[in-house]
């Protein structure tokens, strides 16, 4: 089973670096105010980390895993998430 807590302590240090740099760009420029994470994978055994960013003018009453679920989240079609992965890219 594969779990946050069998990552060797390689794998938790790329992990760990990775989700920083990834949070820090949906903050610095993708407009982001917070990053949560959360590791799930319970369905099928496997690890992976979700980052869920919460934007300015999320309602404080939409708790955190469902900020992308509210009728006013930031939504794009495939053009709009394309810029936006090339702006964190950036």
């Amino acid at each position: 089973m594969a779990r946050l807590g069998d990552l060797t302590d390689d794998e938790s240090s790329a992990v760990g670096r990775a989700a920083a740099q990834l949070a820090k760009a949906l903050t610095d420029a993708g407009g982001a105010e917070w990053v949560y994470s959360a590791v799930i994978g319970t369905g099928v055994p496997h690890f992976h980390l979700h980052l869920i960013p919460r934007y300015p003018g999320t309602p404080r009453e939409v708790v955190w895993h469902e900020v992308s679920q509210w009728e006013g989240a930031p939504r794009g079609g495939a053009k709009d998430i394309v810029e936006f992965a090339d702006r964190l890219r950036s």
